[in-house]
């Protein structure tokens, strides 16, 4: 048997052990111990047997060796991350489910978790969604189409909002701010023990993180458009001349490590200005023809230097100082032609 069927295996048995339990509980006596002792097993059979399968779906991506094969590999690995991802709201609804069917009173922990895992659910259902579209498209070229850029007053858009993209750029933000959502639970629920009015304040104080948060992610990754004629850029709200573009920043995420590429090309000007060109989304390239000659023709007339601190006037450590960063001649190269997954990039990713 291999591990990816262990990993299957374990999985089901420990849900149907769950599934046991939650029937078994609400009896009262010597049953309801053994099934609370049992709903424990399970769910702990049931996460061991998601981390055999991500490891094994780990294993297979590295032997990969077509293209294909990569694609369809990472594509396994990032499924059976979601259902790792599924499995404890789910499981923590379980329970709850099972102290409705008891007959006992919801506790305001049971509350928190019916919440959180709703929002949890939701949340991850729209992310595997955007997910698996961005990773749809037809096979790359071997060698990427440029277009002529038009001339004249003509702008042209060239990179998208994309919710799958916007969330693998900010990923580590995203992953900060979950990892304190959930830390935070206690602490809501030892408030709302201690105040019921505090439900007010919970709610609030979550709407506004939510809103926050959006906001924030849809801030960081505006749509762009280039004028090639006039030489101006637009990010959001803001426009700019190729010239006052005075660096770019390679940015690679990845689902799972190994697995088809998400490549960023972010440039940037005074004043926190920020523009992210998406080059390639899961693998494959995100730009026509048009839209990167667009771009390539604003970045090879922009003023794209090596940033450098003001201790290191001519820029030796730049490389260190600032990791991510290339030169112009690097940000017209990876615009030109995208690297491949496994292809190696110009600069250590980031």
């Amino acid at each position: 048997m291999g591990k990816r069927v262990a990993g299957w295996v374990w999985i089901v048995a420990g849900v149907v052990a769950v599934v046991i339990s939650a029937v078994l509980l609400p009896r009262g006596g010597v049953a309801s111990l053994l099934a609370a002792l049992c709903l424990s097993a399970g769910v702990a059979v049931a996460v061991f047997g998601v981390t055999v399968l991500v490891r094994a779906e780990g294993e297979a991506l590295r032997t990969a060796v077509t293209p294909d094969d990569v694609r369809r590999r990472a594509r396994r690995s990032m499924w059976a991350i979601v259902v790792m991802a599924f499995l404890v709201p789910v499981l923590a609804a379980v329970s709850v489910v099972t102290t409705v069917l008891s007959g006992a009173a919801l506790s305001p922990a049971n509350v928190v978790f019916v919440i959180g895992g709703a929002l949890a659910l939701a949340g991850g259902i729209v992310l595997a969604i955007e997910l698996s579209r961005s990773r749809r498209g037809d096979p790359d070229p071997v060698q990427p189409g440029i277009a002529a850029p038009p001339e004249g007053d003509v702008w042209v858009v060239v990179a998208r909002r994309d919710i799958g993209a916007m969330l693998l750029y900010a990923a580590s933000f995203v992953g900060f701010a979950l990892l304190l959502g959930f830390t935070s639970l206690r602490l809501i629920v030892l408030l709302l023990d201690s105040a019921p009015a505090a439900w007010v304040v919970v709610v609030l104080l979550m709407a506004a993180l939510v809103v926050a948060g959006g906001w924030w992610v849809w801030r960081r990754f505006p749509a762009v458009s280039v004028n090639p004629g006039l030489g101006l850029i637009r990010a959001g709200g803001r426009e700019l001349t190729a010239s006052e573009v005075s660096s770019a920043r390679l940015t690679v995420a990845s689902m799972v490590p190994g697995g088809p590429r998400t490549l960023f090309l972010t440039l940037e000007g005074p004043q926190g200005f920020r523009a992210p060109l998406l080059l390639r989304r899961g693998g494959r390239l995100a730009m026509t023809e048009v839209e990167r000659g667009a771009a390539l023709s604003l970045t090879r007339a922009a003023s794209i230097r090596l940033p450098h601190a003001p201790e290191d006037p001519k820029g030796r450590f730049s490389r260190y100082s600032h990791p991510g960063y290339v030169d112009a001649a690097q940000a017209a190269s990876v615009i030109e032609k995208p690297p491949h997954d496994g292809e190696e990039l110009p600069v250590p990713p980031v």
